[in-house]
């Protein structure tokens, strides 16, 4: 989180930590309304519940709007940025790069959402999401708890490159980019994002290993 500052304004940024206090105390419980399910690698599939950004901002700007608080989110330069402005003067500020979706817009339509969730929930300390300890159970009331999480597949041995090594550097061509882009779309947009950030791609136009793809695939077969 980045702090809106300048010599001037330190009592404004302190008068909006104050109001952020009180409003947090009279923040709504909020309810997770939304589930999806995930496909694991190695079978079966887990329940994540959250709250949509309707849910977040239902339960917060009532008690925001008391001590005259407000969030605004701007998308410029490919990032979002939430901001939390208070009438005195006062604000702070996140700001979140978006993953590179290509020309679908569908598929950045979701990121968007996605982003501002996360940011409007972090910005104002909020539990939105079902939360997982090290062992994979979830603290939240859920009906399936999420496994631990397991790492990224290695690189994938061949008859010719038995270490798998080449696969870390080649890149995944076009077409496997535009059949997993295919495949993609046709998941919802929170089960999507999640196959991508478990394999650590942070958007297919941005250059995906070969190993990053097989893996990927692997998961998408199953999806």
């Amino acid at each position: 989180m980045n702090e809106d500052t300048n010599p001037g304004n330190q009592a404004a940024i302190a008068g909006l930590y104050a109001a952020l206090a009180k409003a947090q105390g009279e923040f709504h419980a909020v309810a997770k309304n939304r589930s999806v399910q995930i496909r694991m690698k190695e079978g079966g599939t887990y329940k994540f519940e959250y709250a949509d950004l309707e849910q977040l901002i239902s339960c917060t700007r009532p008690a925001l709007a008391k001590p005259r608080l407000a969030v605004v989110q701007v998308i410029a330069d490919n990032q979002l940025r939430t901001r939390l402005l208070h009438a005195d003067g006062g604000s702070v500020s996140s700001l979140m790069k978006l993953p590179v979706m290509g020309q679908d817009p569908k598929a950045f339509g979701a990121a968007i959402s996605y982003m501002r969730r996360y940011s409007y929930s972090a910005l104002l300390c909020l539990a939105a999401d079902d939360d997982l300890d090290e062992d994979g159970q979830g603290t939240g009331d859920v009906e399936t708890k999420k496994p631990a999480p397991r790492p990224t597949a290695g690189p994938t041995p061949t008859k010719d490159d038995p270490l798998g090594e080449r696969n870390e550097q080649e890149l995944a061509s076009q077409g496997e980019i535009n059949w997993a882009k295919a495949k993609i779309g046709k998941l919802d947009a929170d089960a999507g994002l999640a196959l991508l950030a478990k394999h650590g791609i942070q958007g297919l136009d941005k250059g995906v290993s070969k190993a990053a793809f097989l893996a990927l695939k692997a998961d998408l077969l199953k999806a």
